[in-house]
């Protein structure tokens, strides 16, 4: 066995594409990205903001080396060791109070900064093919549709994804005018939004790795196949630090049946994709692949996506809504779920294999049913000429945020989001007492983006 593991070591070594893994370039691009996906730099320890804060210095060449130095260590462990996973912690952001008026919170996942840039420094070789010497998009990031706006692959060297508030901005304006234009045409008569039930920790993994390996494996050969395995399941099972916390262990695992109970000595992995780490959008915009696809066979019309967020113009008719929802949940389960010729990169840990079996059950893509408090609604196509003149200040308020330089300017600007969310709880109010509370989906979409910008100035 331990000759038969060494070679195995050899061999991975030998291959190319772990040489490109470890290689300097392929570190430092990741370093060179850092701004744009560390999501939560206030998690980071002291020691953490101050090496993000060197690593921004291009020219600091000591401290870039240095890093390279131990992320090159942090991946060749990760790929050569099968018993080392990742450490990641969960937090909790609360979401909402459920039908029972307890809170419902959403997991959210973080790392310190070496794991994240060793994360982008994996993610860099299926995300992008540098290999003329320029930033081109893979062929699997190739696959994802004009009509999704959120978390899209960028060939910037400077940020793995697309700025997102241009994003949202451009989102928010091609619902606009498509609301618009079929108010005015009636090609369409409804407008569909649609919720997905916990998005992020309902999709298995194993989904996601048979997704990329089914697409890409072929063009590698042995050797390469082999550390493509390896990369996968790095960037998709993490070992959750819990701290001895009962409560976050309780909460993080909630709704497993049988209930996961905490062991000493045991391993306990990630459920589902972890949100908050940088592959974990590109991932969702995987399974939302699928998730589109299973849409568009059931209701026919225009859509657009911000990853699990979508709106749809369409004719199906309100009666008929329900059933179809019923339809659609079905198809999901039966199209995203694991497939069983790839499990086998589950049993290189006991622990692992384990706790993916007991979580297998949750693991189920499905949209809310129309109900009080749900997301998921349908109503007929209402334009107001008031919504284009929301949507012009989104795309240029964090470039304000970031610009301003004296205090003059902070009141300037905080007085312009106080009128714009004034002006925005007046509609709110209209639409409620005009009995329109289903047509006010873009109205509170910008009010909570404004109130974020107004906390963030405060702050």
């Amino acid at each position: 066995m331990g000759i038969l593991y060494q070679m195995n070591k050899l061999n991975m070594k030998n291959s190319e594409l772990y040489k490109q893994l470890i290689s300097k370039e392929n570190i430092y691009k990741a370093i060179y990205s850092h701004d744009s996906y560390v999501f939560e730099k206030e998690l980071l320890s002291d020691e953490d903001i101050m090496l993000y804060s060197k690593l921004s210095d291009k020219y600091d060449i000591e401290t870039i080396n240095c890093t390279i130095w131990k992320c090159r260590k942090k991946l060749m462990k990760a790929i050569e060791d099968d018993e080392f996973f990742f450490e990641i912690d969960v937090y909790f952001k609360p979401k909402k109070l459920d039908e029972d008026g307890n809170e419902d919170y959403r997991p959210m996942h973080t790392a310190d900064l070496i794991t994240q840039i060793c994360i982008v420094s994996m993610l860099n070789l299926i995300m992008f093919d540098d290999s003329d010497g320029k930033r081109n998009l893979s062929d699997i990031c190739k696959l994802i549709p004009s009509n999704f706006y959120g978390n899209i692959p960028s060939t910037a060297v400077e940020s793995i994804f697309k700025p997102w508030a241009k994003q949202y901005s451009d989102y928010s304006t091609a619902i606009i005018n498509a609301n618009k234009e079929y108010a005015e045409n009636k090609k369409f008569k409804y407008e569909v939004n649609l919720d997905l039930e916990k998005f992020f920790p309902s999709i298995d993994p194993a989904y996601i790795y048979s997704f990329i390996w089914d697409r890409i494996s072929s063009f590698y050969n042995d050797k390469d196949k082999e550390v493509l395995n390896k990369i996968l399941t790095k960037l998709l099972y993490f070992r959750v630090i819990f701290d001895y916390k009962p409560h976050d262990f309780k909460e993080y695992y909630k709704g497993t049946e049988p209930e996961i109970q905490f062991q000493e000595g045991i391993t306990y992995f990630n459920r589902g994709i972890p949100q908050g780490l940088p592959q974990a959008y590109l991932f969702g915009n995987f399974c939302m692949i699928d998730v589109a696809k299973t849409i568009a066979e059931n209701i026919e019309g225009d859509a657009y996506y911000y990853v699990d967020d979508s709106v749809i113009y369409t004719n199906t008719k309100a009666h008929e809504f329900v059933k179809i929802i019923k339809s659609i949940n079905v198809k999901l389960k039966e199209r995203i779920k694991l497939n069983k010729e790839t499990e086998d990169h589950l049993k290189q840990h006991k622990d692992l294999k384990s706790l993916s079996r007991k979580l297998q059950e949750t693991y189920n893509i499905k949209i809310h049913q129309c109900k009080v408090g749900s997301k998921t609604q349908i109503s007929g196509i209402s334009y107001q000429d008031y919504l284009s003149e929301l949507a012009r200040p989104a795309s240029t308020l964090t470039f304000q945020l970031k610009s301003t330089f004296e205090d003059l300017e902070d009141e300037t600007l905080r007085k312009k989001l106080e009128a714009l969310l004034e002006y925005i709880r007046i509609k709110l109010k209209e639409a409620i007492s005009k009995g329109f509370e289903t047509q006010t989906t873009l109205l509170k979409r910008y009010k909570k983006f404004y109130l974020y910008r107004l906390r963030i100035l405060d702050f």
